[in-house]
């Protein structure tokens, strides 16, 4: 399986950093336990938490311990203000497809965060969402002095538009996850330039 081809790559890793064999474990019980039995944790109004944490903190840190171990109790907090910004807006994606879905969903027993929000509510937490990853960027870069990092205020345009599309309109709606999967991309590619420019 994947998960067994995964540990094959890294097993020297996972034997020799207890830290490294953590965070692996975590990341696969939330990657497997996402919609497998018993956990189900899409189902049970979790499955917002777990893409959080997995492609926020988690990746980050595992990318950090894979590539200097050594140097990630410095470089943690620095390289975290910069990863929860692009974690909002992955969950963002994960938002928009089940605030579209809110009425299948409801109709098929399912509890994710927008069911047990309502569509006005889950509205509300996706732009406390967006709002929140530029605040994050900008706070960072002002705070840091670098300067650079506030090239993601180029993306605000496609932020305003995906906002606009989350609508009552299931026809508008019908692509939100995928315009805001490109607002991910557009905003990350900018945090990254950015970054390396300061």
């Amino acid at each position: 399986s994947l998960y067994g081809a995964s540990a094959l790559l890294i097993g020297d890793r996972l034997a020799a950093d207890r830290n490294m064999l953590i965070i692996y474990v975590t990341g696969m019980c939330l990657a497997f336990f996402y919609t497998a039995p018993p956990l189900k944790l899409k189902y049970f109004a979790l499955g917002d938490i777990a893409i959080f944490v997995s492609f926020g903190p988690l990746l980050c840190y595992c990318s950090i311990l894979l590539i200097n171990a050594d140097a990630a109790p410095k470089v943690w907090a620095e390289v975290m203000t910069s990863t929860l910004p692009c974690a909002c807006i992955c969950e963002c994606i994960l938002h928009a497809n089940n605030s579209r879905d809110i009425g299948e969903d409801r109709k098929a027993g399912l509890i994710t965060l927008a069911t047990v929000l309502g569509f006005d509510a889950s509205r509300l937490f996706y732009i406390a969402l967006i709002s929140g990853a530029y605040l994050t960027v900008v706070v960072s870069g002002v705070l840091r002095a670098r300067w650079g990092m506030l090239l993601v205020l180029l993306s605000i345009p496609l932020a305003r538009t995906v906002v606009g599309r989350f609508c009552r309109d299931i026809n508008i709606m019908a692509d939100l996850p995928k315009q805001t999967a490109k607002l991910h991309m557009g905003f990350g590619l900018l945090l990254i330039a950015g970054t390396l420019l300061s």
